[in-house]
């Protein structure tokens, strides 16, 4: 410990088997931190559990009383410390407590009288919280004779070392009358894995808790269930409609990617407009009935809402599917039952960019649209296999991610009242006691990508309930969907980043119980709303069929096609001088800051937030609660590509390394002197950063635009919550918004600087030209002052006119 060679950390992710001690609590994380702070010597480092006592992870509102344990892991890279440290556990266990034990013991006493145990990794960690238990009890309820398993085996550092546990996995899975279906090894995402298929007899002998040599075997990590796609909420009707619109002409090349199931190739509202890549040759064994959500995604995307569309975008879509069908009438579009999902994303993104030797197939690429989450991983203090993948790909090939923050179906629980619905403010407060059974979904925690939440809007202009029982829980402007997953992210970072309509939620009471409990069920069947899509139709032949769809996909899909639209102005802006530093930055860097940048939140749906979660005085923790629910705020495209009079958008970017500061200086305009009308200041800054999976801190370097809080600005934060503002990959403050007036003289202007840190990587991971990164600011004024603020902020930041020698 002297030596700093001992990490406690959340997670065992990239550490090797015989390097992992297990902790496990007899309490919450902060009593265990609390009494780390006790020992001289030991300082608590893991800021990103600093508030857990606040956080519903740590809190059972409907059990109060029982006690709570936690897992934290200790990476220690020396055995005669790890033997020292079992040891001396064990001679507290025995009863020892210190009375004649040498100073060591002494000192660990507070932090042993927060354990319940000390111990190597073992075979309950293999098993425990991954949903393995819940998706083998389901599969064997439907007389299934074989279940497939993901196995991740313990990520070792040399290819032969992987390759000989592997064989020993591979040994063992045969022995048990299993079969070996797939296999991955990603060495830069710390990722190696077996899909195996286990006879049903061994299945039930590890639910059993029986002595199974594979639970046992030291090269395993955790068994994990194949992916289950949660999809989105949607009438399973659909209806038949005569539609005009023109046959495409002349597409450019494909900027986006939708990764996804396979769409109906020559609907009405999709032919031409698709470039479907099918190297698996999924199309043959794909029904057209089958084909509902990769259909719904590329007509979001192409179109957007069709109750209400916009002009269909001038390139044509690529499309790869990476779902398939499955017999369970209720999930009819999965992940392959025979591939490591993994592994196939992995090898879908490197076709697209060209890689191993292969000539790019969709060059032109420059976003990817992944609206698909695993129910069986929600984020959980461990980054997910796959949300590493997108990170590692978002750095290498400097592509945007654009990822569904997941959706929960399971009913609404709040205390019984005596009208027939609750208050928003109680379903509000209902859904954060949830928190732990609603947090977002693999792959939405990735730190590269822009996660997108769900508001609870749409494009259906009246909508009658089918029955007095049925309702929408929630109806005031700019909140969250109840079916959308909730945040945060890694370390407690801003997730959802950002929102994006997903249709209205309308759910049916249930009958008064004993229990004082009101319960909803989310309603599903036709006529509800949500947002018109292209569809199959319930006739064969028909290809002219829409319906409405609801969840966080159909979220991603609209964000997505905002982002092709904002990728268009930004090659634009990029085609000015060569020289700037802005004309190196990769486009999609640029069009996620834009995107994260015109997002706000909503003053009611933060007063009623902040109303139901009041549980003390402290505006700070207020702000952080509500950070949970509302992200970054509702994306709002048309302020991305376009300016007023009375709104100035100025953008920047370049590379930077962790011995640099770069300065941006912003013109406050003379015309706001003494003024009194409403304006406000945001600054957004984003970027792409390389990930480290076997550190704790996982993000290789932190940048940070510094906020100044002179007397000319009065800067203040506004909406999310400043310290998880920078826990990510983007920056994104509201820096003022007021009418208060201020002292605005000639040439007055607001220094913004940009700095880096190294976080997790060291430098010699960092590629010369540095982290890219990008940066916008807008400062606006009301409409209504008719105050010109935009030519004079253009004029003071116009790059001068080079004199060619």
């Amino acid at each position: 410990m002297e030596q700093r060679r001992a990490a406690l950390q959340q997670s065992a992710s990239g550490a090797a088997l015989e390097q992992v001690l297990v902790f496990e609590t007899n309490g919450t994380v902060k009593a265990f931190m609390d009494a780390v702070q006790t020992v001289p010597g030991l300082t608590w480092l893991a800021d990103e559990v600093r508030e857990r006592d606040q956080d519903a992870d740590f809190k059972m509102a409907k059990k109060p009383d029982k006690p709570l344990s936690a897992r934290l892991y200790m990476v220690m890279t020396n055995q005669e410390a790890i033997e020292q440290l079992l040891s001396v556990w064990s001679a507290w266990k025995a009863g020892l407590k210190g009375k004649k034990a040498p100073e060591a013991l002494k000192a660990l006493r507070p932090i042993f009288a927060c354990l319940r145990d000390v111990r190597r990794w073992g075979i309950k960690d293999r098993i425990e919280e991954t949903g393995i238990r819940e998706d083998w009890n389901e599969a064997i309820a439907m007389g299934a004779s074989a279940m497939p398993v993901e196995l991740e085996l313990w990520h070792r550092g040399h290819s032969s070392a992987r390759a000989n546990a592997e064989a020993r996995v591979s040994a063992i899975i045969a022995a048990a009358g299993g079969t070996v279906l797939d296999r991955a090894s990603i060495p830069e995402i710390a990722y190696h894995a077996l899909l195996a298929e286990l006879p049903r007899a061994e299945v039930e002998r590890i639910l059993e808790n029986q002595d199974v040599a594979i639970v046992a075997a030291d090269d395993l990590r955790l068994f994990r269930p194949t992916p289950q796609m949660f999809p989105s909420v949607a009438s399973p009707e659909s209806e038949a409609e005569l539609v005009a619109i023109e046959a495409p002409n002349n597409l450019l090349e494909p900027s986006v990617a939708l990764l996804d199931g396979l769409p109906i190739e020559n609907h009405a509202y999709l032919a031409g407009r698709l470039t479907v890549d099918d190297p698996d040759d999924f199309g043959p064994t794909y029904p057209i009935a089958e084909r509902r959500h990769g259909t719904a995604m590329a007509s979001l995307i192409l179109h957007g809402d069709l109750s209400s569309p916009g002009s269909p975008l001038a390139r044509r879509l690529y499309v790869r599917p990476i779902l398939r069908p499955r017999d369970q009438q209720e999930r009819p579009e999965m992940a392959p039952r025979a591939r490591l999902w993994v592994d196939l994303i992995y090898r879908a993104v490197l076709r697209i960019v060209g890689a191993e030797g292969q000539a790019p197939v969709a060059p032109s690429v420059r976003i990817v649209n992944l609206s698909v989450g695993d129910s069986y991983q929600p984020f959980l203090h461990t980054v997910s296999p796959l949300a590493r993948l997108l990170d590692w790909l978002s750095w290498r090939y400097r592509l945007l991610f654009v990822v569904s923050a997941g959706n929960h179906g399971h009913p609404i629980e709040v205390p019984a009242g005596d009208g027939a619905f609750p208050e928003e403010a109680v379903v509000i407060k209902g859904l954060h006691d949830d928190h732990r059974n609603r947090r977002i979904l693999a792959p939405a925690e990735a730190i590269n990508v822009l996660t997108v939440g769900g508001s609870h809007e749409d494009g259906v202009i009246s909508f009658q309930s089918p029955s007095p029982d049925q309702r929408a829980l929630l109806a005031s402007d700019g909140l969250p969907s109840p079916t959308s997953a909730l945040g945060r992210g890694f370390r407690k970072a801003v997730k959802p980043d950002v929102f994006a309509p997903s249709g209205r939620a309308i759910f049916t009471r249930r009958p008064n119980s004993a229990d004082g409990v009101a319960r909803f069920d989310l309603a599903l069947g036709p006529k509800l709303p949500g947002q018109k899509v292209a569809a199959p139709a319930p006739t064969p032949g028909i290809l002219n069929a829409l319906r409405f769809s609801q969840g966080t996909s159909v979220a991603a899909a609209l964000t997505t096609r905002a982002g092709a639209q904002v990728l268009e102005s930004v090659t634009e802006l990029l085609g000015g001088p060569v020289g700037t530093p802005l004309a190196a930055v990769p486009p999609a860097l640029i069009t996620k800051a834009l995107l994260v940048h015109t997002a706000t939140w909503n003053r009611k749906a933060f007063s009623l937030v902040r109303d139901a979660l009041k549980t003390s005085e402290n505006a700070l923790l207020l702000r952080d609660l509500s950070t949970a629910f509302l992200g970054y705020g509702r994306v709002q495209p048309d302020r991305a590509v376009s300016c007023t009079e009375q709104r100035a958008t100025m953008v920047g970017g370049g590379f930077i390394r962790p011995s640099e500061q770069w300065d941006y200086t912003v013109p406050l305009p003379t015309v706001l002197h003494a003024q009194t009308c409403w304006r406000r200041l945001v600054v957004t800054l984003a970027w792409f950063t390389p990930t480290h999976p076997s550190r704790r801190e996982y993000r290789g370097f932190a940048l940070r635009v510094g906020i100044p809080r002179d007397n000319l600005l009065r800067a203040v934060g506004v909406d999310a919550d400043g310290k998880a503002t920078t826990r990510g990959t983007v920056q994104h403050e509201v820096l003022y918004e007021g009418s208060e007036a201020m002292d605005i003289g000639s040439g007055a202007a607001l220094t913004l600087p940009v700095t880096c840190f190294d976080d997790a990587t060291s430098l010699e991971a960092l590629p010369p030209e540095g982290i890219p990164y990008a940066i916008a600011v807008t400062v606006e004024v009301a409409p209504e002052t008719g105050l010109e603020i935009y030519e004079e902020i253009r004029s003071r930041v116009q790059p001068p006119v080079l004199i060619q020698p």
